[in-house]
């Protein structure tokens, strides 16, 4: 960014009279996560969380789980019983979750679904859709998912091919803030 605008720094000061370290710090979080929620599932960091989310059964087969506060993105998740994982998530509004309400349409052993909600306490959810009502007991095989991004020693832990994506979104976000649209737009398309 500095080396596109000569008077690049006094810009930035001008528009809200903060550093562009400032502003860089303020907004890196905000685009190493706009990157990890769309990079390649082997650019990411995903953490199996199975063991600390509890399955809460419906007696039709179906059954919820309450998700951590850090979520990012799913990546997977799978029952015992079903036979392949989930790696693609609905919310409500996606035209399958209709039939998730219907037994006989709904997912099942084979083609399982999974909608990501928000429970009425504002905790985000997966319900998940379904095991046969005969299952007595719930079990969860796997389940990643990437959290936000936390900072660490000073900075944050990426994959390293993720570095030129985020910095171009971090510049994008920042050329917003200062009115430069056009300069935002660029940087997107570099990314």
């Amino acid at each position: 960014m500095e080396e596109l605008t000569p008077s690049f720094e006094d810009d930035v000061l001008q528009v809200g009279g903060l550093s562009i370290d400032k502003y860089i710090s303020m907004k890196l979080p905000e685009a190493i996560a706009s990157v990890l929620s769309i990079a390649p599932v082997y650019m990411t960091e995903a953490i199996d969380i199975r063991s600390v989310l509890k399955p809460v059964k419906n007696e039709d087969g179906s059954g919820r789980v309450f998700l951590p506060e850090d979520l990012l993105r799913m990546i997977s998740f799978k029952m015992k019983g079903w036979s392949r994982p989930v790696t693609h998530f609905i919310d409500t509004q996606h035209p399958l979750y209709a039939f998730q309400n219907n037994q006989h349409m709904r997912g099942n052993c084979l083609k399982p679904v999974c909608v990501l909600t928000v429970a009425d306490d504002g905790c985000a959810a997966l319900d998940y859709y379904s095991l046969p009502s005969a299952v007595k007991v719930h079990e969860i095989e796997s389940a990643l998912y990437v959290p936000f991004p936390a900072e660490k020693e000073g900075g944050f832990d990426i994959h390293v091919r993720l570095i030129p994506s985020v910095s171009y979104t971090c510049a994008a976000i920042i050329y917003e803030i200062m009115g430069r649209s056009d300069m935002a737009t660029v940087m997107n398309q570099r990314i």
